[in-house]
This record gives structure tokens, sequence and C-alpha cells, in this order.
């Protein structure tokens, strides 16, 4: 967002307090062609594969996000 055109004047009119952001990561995320290890196989299930939290959105947060998600959204 901060490398759009208009994102200071964009600031000024945002309710980021209505925008929330799910932080996930999943099992095995960043492992690529390695067999991997029993206790990362035992969360190969629908409960334990994903893991993750809710954030509020602030002013310093909005900035890395990407314009076309967030336009979207409005």
């Amino acid at each position: 967002m901060e490398k759009e055109q208009h994102f200071e004047e964009e600031m000024q009119n945002a309710d980021l307090f209505l925008l929330l952001f799910y932080n996930s990561s999943y099992v095995g995320q960043n492992l690529y062609s390695v067999a991997l290890a029993d206790s990362v196989l035992k969360l190969l299930n629908k409960r334990d594969f994903y893991k993750g939290s809710w954030a509020d959105s602030d002013s310093s947060s909005i900035r890395s996000i990407s314009s076309v998600i967030f336009e979207d959204g409005c």
C-alpha cells in the first residue's frame, strides 16, 4: 500500500479498525524435497494442520499489504 500514489491521502480516510488480518502457517510450510519428521507427520490432520491468529490492522501493518486485496475488500 505504501507505494500507491494516493497512500497518504487514503490513510486519512481509512477505517483501519474494520480490517483484520489472519496470520496463518501450516504444517510443512517452507519445507521442500525433504522427508517430514514424525512430529510433523502427527500434525497432518484437520485440527492441527493450520495454526494462526487474528490481528487488528493499524497504520504500520497496512503499509505492507497488497493494495489489490485492500481495494477488493472495501
